[in-house]
């Protein structure tokens, strides 16, 4: 059963003689109330966190898709510069032929730039992505451990407020006798 605030601030209890302080319990139940509205929009922004967490996860995993498309563009145009090196190479004397193994050689050493870099980037981003998610992981437990918490107390409050009533019963039960 859900349970509002504004269920907590409007519940009206029956009176009988001798019963509770009415202020005293309209005081309790409204303070009940602000403490379980707090747990309620306290709930509410972990759950912003945690969609603007997931987000961020896509927007990273997007990012990554384009870092392994950009590799692989740079894989097939490093493909194509040694094949046009390859084909000028055979066609011209050679010092023409040293010019082009010197532009393959620059290649090479781009396309090895460009996939360090790129691994150090997905690494970086991959990194980062899985420390939102730990800490995203530990928000969520410190979360529900809070949550297991509140009832916990309003457990507690619940059987000791029971416990009261039972002890009221009791007393107004051996009054009764002892007047009856």
């Amino acid at each position: 059963m859900q349970i509002t605030p504004a269920e907590i601030k409007q519940k009206i209890f029956e009176r009988k003689m001798r019963g509770y302080d009415v202020e005293e319990v309209d005081a309790f139940l409204h303070a009940l109330a602000q403490a379980w509205e707090k747990s309620n929009t306290q709930l509410k922004l972990v759950k912003v966190e945690l969609e603007d967490t997931k987000k961020e996860i896509k927007r990273l995993e997007d990012l990554e898709s384009a870092l392994i498309r950009t590799i692989k563009d740079a894989e097939s145009t490093s493909s194509n510069i040694i094949s046009q090196a390859k084909q000028e190479a055979q066609l011209i004397i050679q010092k023409a032929q040293m010019d082009a193994e010197k532009l393959l050689y620059e290649a090479q050493k781009k396309v090895q730039v460009a996939e360090i870099r790129s691994k150090t980037e997905i690494e970086f981003a991959k990194s980062r992505m899985e420390k939102e998610i730990t800490e995203m992981q530990r928000i969520t437990y410190e979360t529900v451990q809070y949550k297991a918490k509140l009832i916990h107390q309003l457990e507690r409050i619940a059987e000791e407020v029971l416990l009261k009533c039972r002890q009221a019963q009791k007393l107004q039960d051996i009054k009764q006798v002892v007047n009856g």
